[in-house]
């Protein structure tokens, strides 16, 4: 995981910036604010990892009256509101007593046919709430400056599961004493991360089901787009979050789905990078070195296009001009986990073979149900 103290090494420095930085715990305003003030050279993640420790920082200079509390938020008593209260005991048709830190946890939960007692809802994802909601999982707010152990011990779990986002992976120890955890490696294979949540689930077979069901679609995407002459297609995968724009690597699910059907990437993304970070910053008078035949545009939540679509070299990709432009569900295609590979490989084939629809945010619960109908 990226360390942003080889940016801002000691403490002073730290508190400096927190006493200059806005008081938000809007992780993305956050990193906009600190691009525009002397941290442009770090990447998104890096700015959101900094961001993190802003407003932890925040909360230990106010709970050491180095800070005055003002109108800032997060830590002062007109905030307390806001943090995850307990919900009751477990429902009874849960198949374990399971609590998940997030949502990405929740659902790789989930596609294994364990229904959570309840899932934080770390990362303010729709999407993911939408299924919980219809899946009639129990959701609580997740504290912004990392677990609420109490929170977590309210609801008497027997197992804990989380993905290995800085915060979890800090409290591990913590949340061992409560009950035994797991965190998901997140730049795992999927392979992987279904192995590990199945066999800490008791659903090791059906791990390896599913491993398999998703296999076998990779595979018939592979061979359909070879019969189609769609293989080598170029695809762009890009995005931006508030100012930044960036596209996706070949690292990660996408990039190596992508890889894996015989799809191609402009050189500007066909770059290996670390796995913690697959986002490649994209340079305003850059944004013709991510032209590809399809282009891919994440959008939706957090994630709007503006700061590429407004650009005035926008109108000059070939993709633009003939209209090969596909607008998917952010959130999903982030999410790293078999709802979101699934997911992935239908608005694949609905961009370059015809074979059903693009999907939008209103379709994620129909998504849900055809993604678990097909579990049989």
């Amino acid at each position: 995981m990226i360390d942003a103290t080889q940016t801002i090494a000691t403490a002073p420095d730290l508190d400096r910036l927190t006493r200059r930085a806005p008081a938000t715990d809007d992780l993305h305003r956050l990193a906009d604010w600190l691009y525009a003030n002397d941290h442009p050279h770090l990447s998104l993640i890096e700015r959101i990892e900094l961001a993190e420790r802003l407003i932890s920082r925040r909360c230990f200079l106010i709970g050491a009256g180095a800070l005055v509390l003002g109108a800032t938020t997060g830590c002062g008593p007109q905030e307390q509101a806001a943090a995850p209260t307990a919900l009751a005991a477990p429902t009874a048709d849960a198949t374990l007593p399971v609590v998940a830190l997030d949502e990405f946890a929740g659902l790789s939960a989930l596609v294994l046919g364990v229904k959570p007692a309840s899932v934080f809802l770390t990362f303010g994802y729709a999407s993911a709430r939408a299924v919980f909601d219809f899946a009639g999982v129990p959701t609580l707010q997740a504290a912004p400056n990392g677990v609420n152990l109490e929170a977590v011990a309210a609801l008497k779990p027997a197992t804990i599961i989380g993905i290995s986002i800085p915060t979890t992976a800090a409290a591990q120890e913590q949340l061992n004493s409560i009950a035994p955890t797991t965190v998901i490696p997140y730049t795992a294979s999927r392979q992987e991360q279904l192995q590990v949540t199945g066999a800490t689930l008791g659903r090791a077979e059906a791990a390896t089901a599913l491993t398999s069901r998703l296999d076998r679609a990779v595979a018939n995407l592979q061979a359909d787009l070879a019969a189609a002459g769609k293989a080598g297609q170029t695809i762009s995968v890009i995005g931006a979050a508030g100012l930044d724009a960036f596209a996706l690597s070949r690292t990660g699910l996408v990039g190596s789905l992508l890889e894996q059907v015989g799809l191609k990437r402009p050189p500007a993304q066909d770059i290996a990078t670390d796995a913690t970070d697959p986002f490649l910053p994209i340079a305003a008078e850059k944004l013709g070195d991510h032209d590809a035949d399809t282009i891919f545009l994440l959008r939706g939540g957090a994630y709007e296009s503006d700061a590429l679509t407004a650009s005035a070299l926008w109108s000059t990709l070939k993709a633009v001009k003939a209209n090969r432009v596909v607008n998917v569900v952010a959130e999903v295609w982030l999410s790293s986990n078999a709802f979101g590979l699934d997911w992935i490989v239908r608005d694949v084939r609905a961009a370059l073979l015809g074979d059903g629809a693009v999907a939008t945010e209103a379709d994620v619960v129909r998504r849900w149900q055809t993604f678990t109908a097909a579990q049989g």
